[in-house]
């Protein structure tokens, strides 16, 4: 990490700031990190969206500032297979220096299409839709040389069913030895500790987003 010049962060609305929350959280997780190591950070994630926009956006980053392959740390936080991303033709809320502009649409809000969708084995699509995504990146990561590491958001997907001997060669692709805390999530780890916004608001507070962001100064010094 001594010739490290930025970090590059995606995700979801875990990685980014909550005004809304009462009390107002302004830092987040990977923020605090970058702050511990003293380099810039820019910060890719948006609430609301999926794995294939995180995907998608990390790499058309890399390729749009090639430069930036040598001398980062990317930070990847995963978001929910239950979320579908799609282009879209909307102006506003628009990343910074990207032309692609993503909305989502939720499996929770097409129940009544999915109900008609005959042995539709969800809990397996969620989990190999995860296990894609990631190997997606990760073979990109290690294909440019691009130093990175990642975790779980949101519920994962793959840990919540038993696997098929199919999905079970796939996962063993995965280089899990660059996740932090590979066995649990950032959302989890928020309701099991008190560690919300509110009641009703389980984004993390900013203590949330502290002792997580620990985790992840922890793994990176024994990394």
């Amino acid at each position: 990490m001594d010739m490290l010049q930025r970090i590059i962060v995606n995700g979801d609305s875990f990685s980014c700031s909550r005004p809304t929350a009462n009390p107002p959280v302004k830092k987040t997780a990977s923020g605090i990190v970058a702050k511990h190591l003293k380099v810039p950070w820019i910060n890719l994630a948006q609430g609301g969206r999926g794995n294939r926009k995180i995907v998608a956006h990390t790499k058309i980053y890399f390729e749009k500032n090639p430069t930036h392959k040598i001398n980062s740390l990317c930070i990847i936080q995963w978001s929910s297979p239950l979320r579908h991303d799609y282009i879209t033709q909307r102006k506003t809320k628009k990343l910074k220096g990207f032309d692609t502009n993503f909305r989502t649409w939720n499996d929770n809000q097409n129940v009544d299409f999915i109900l008609k969708q005959k042995s539709w084995d969800l809990d397996r699509d969620y989990a190999l839709s995860q296990i894609n995504d990631i190997l997606d990146l990760q073979s990109y990561f290690k294909n440019n040389q691009i130093d990175y590491v990642m975790y779980f958001g949101l519920p994962n997907a793959i840990t919540s069913v038993k696997l098929s001997s199919d999905l079970k060669a796939l996962n063993n692709c995965i280089d899990y030895d660059r996740f932090v805390k590979p066995k649990d999530t950032h959302y989890k780890f928020v309701l099991r500790n008190d560690l919300g916004c509110g009641p009703d608001d389980p984004h993390p507070s900013l203590d949330g987003h502290k002792q997580w962001a620990n985790y992840i100064i922890d793994f990176l010094s024994n990394s």
